[in-house]
């Protein structure tokens, strides 16, 4: 697709397009300004700096407004029946989305009301990794519907792409904070959290690997501004993880609200984008195919 996105149809759906993304990206960068303004620890408790609830809870809002408006328009992709790249793989981006915007509530209720740590195993966990699921489900339905065929050097950045992710993953998960001795009655505690973190440092590598392919693979093509969109927008996803997995692991008594987790609305935003520009040039496709047939 080579036209830019404020030509891809009517002055109507032109205007709603361009909201979205004027939207979106507004979205993003008051995001980061808000981040680099405030995420600066301001108070000592115990001892430990931290940042005000106020800032804290923004940034919670933040994250919400971003996902809720890409499963929003990710489910208006489901709903369109001549979707280009298919309804079932934007059935699986849209329920990842909604996944990760559950799970960040329950995180955001654990975190400011009962006030646990945000790095603490939670039941936010069980909808963070369904969230890796459904997403990867609908990549990986998205490489299945067209033939993979990437040359020597694309695989070649695959293949580096994939080393960097594994040696990142590695580093960040490695623990360097001081972990109490756990009882008989929460070492069963450790053992899941020990296993949630060698699952999202999997599904992290796997993830940055699935995107890296689905960018190479649409890329050139008429319909590929959406998943570049798309990679873009997992690669947010990957670096705000591996920031918390870094904050996991090598900061003691860690507060949501790092300049880094900006990534995570990066990451909503992204997505908002793309369901948005492949829903239009979907709907100008069709006008364009019916216009040739009474033609």
């Amino acid at each position: 697709m080579n036209r830019p996105i404020n030509k891809l149809n009517s002055s109507k759906s032109w205007l709603s397009l361009q909201t979205i993304v004027l939207a979106a990206i507004s979205w993003g960068l008051l995001a980061l300004l808000f981040a680099l303004l405030f995420s600066v620890p301001v108070a000592e408790v115990q001892g430990v700096a931290r940042r005000t609830q106020w800032y804290v809870v923004s940034a919670y809002v933040f994250q919400f407004v971003a996902y809720l408006s890409s499963v929003v328009l990710c489910l208006r992709n489901v709903l369109q029946p001549n979707i280009i790249s298919g309804r079932s793989v934007w059935l699986g981006i849209g329920f990842g989305q909604l996944s990760y915007l559950i799970g960040n509530l329950i995180l955001g209720y654990w975190e400011l009301v009962l006030q646990q740590e945000a790095t603490n195993v939670s039941p936010a966990d069980l909808f963070f990794v369904g969230a890796y699921l459904f997403l990867g489900g609908g990549m990986i339905s998205a490489l299945g519907a067209r033939r993979v065929h990437l040359e020597r050097w694309q695989w070649g950045i695959v293949a580096v792409i994939a080393v960097v992710g594994v040696g990142l993953g590695v580093w960040v998960s490695s623990t360097t904070t001081t972990v109490p001795v756990a009882t008989s009655t929460l070492s069963w505690l450790v053992e899941l959290e020990k296993s949630l973190l060698l699952f999202y440092t999997v599904a992290d590598v796997l993830l940055l690997i699935i995107a890296t392919m689905v960018l190479l693979t649409f890329w050139g093509g008429r319909f590929s501004q959406s998943w570049r969109l798309i990679a873009a927008a997992v690669f947010s996803l990957y670096i705000g993880d591996v920031w918390l997995s870094y904050a996991q692991n090598h900061i003691e008594n860690y507060q949501s609200g790092a300049l880094l987790e900006v990534f995570w609305v990066f990451s909503g935003v992204l997505f908002t984008i793309g369901a948005a520009v492949e829903y239009e040039v979907s709907i100008r496709s069709r006008r364009e195919k019916r216009g040739r047939k009474r033609a």
